[in-house]
């Protein structure tokens, strides 16, 4: 009787194990779709959203960009902080695999007019992002792009 026992709770135990796993795990999947939720409603039936960074610059982030998703929730605030700590005015910056700029437009309001800042994208559609992202002409004096230019296309005129 006392095996019979053991055998129940042993069973009744890893039952209720697996229901509460069953429960984190359909937790775990409703809050991925709320932030999922929370993440589509910035971009009303856009493909991308202006972002605010701070110091007052702003960031296109897009809808099917990982990156942009990271971006929007703090990401690389420990390298962001690094550059404003370091970056002086006059200073000249390399961001080497841009991306869509994100080190880059952090680093515009360090270096100033003065300084001098160089983005390299091999990345056609980043390189197009990123583009789109420097759309204004202050931007575009202060960020030389070395585009994907090497392998042949024409696209950074």
């Amino acid at each position: 009787m006392n095996n019979f026992l053991q055998r129940v709770i042993g069973f009744s135990a890893r039952k209720l194990n697996a229901v509460n796993n069953s429960l984190e795990q359909k937790k775990h999947q409703a809050a991925e779709s709320a932030a999922e939720t929370a993440w589509l409603s910035k971009f009303n039936d856009l493909e991308y959203f202006d972002h605010k960074l701070l110091d007052g610059v702003t960031i296109r982030l897009y809808k099917d960009s990982v990156l942009s998703k990271l971006i929007a929730g703090g990401f690389e605030n420990e390298e962001i902080d690094f550059l404003r700590r370091y970056l002086k005015k006059g200073d000249t910056f390399l961001d080497i695999g841009a991306n869509i700029g994100l080190f880059s437009l952090e680093a515009v309001t360090k270096v100033g007019p003065e300084g001098r800042i160089f983005s390299f994208e091999p990345s056609l559609r980043r390189l197009h992002a990123l583009r789109k992202i420097l759309k204004s002409t202050i931007l575009r004096r202060l960020i030389q792009l070395t585009l994907a230019c090497l392998i042949g296309k024409t696209f950074c005129k």
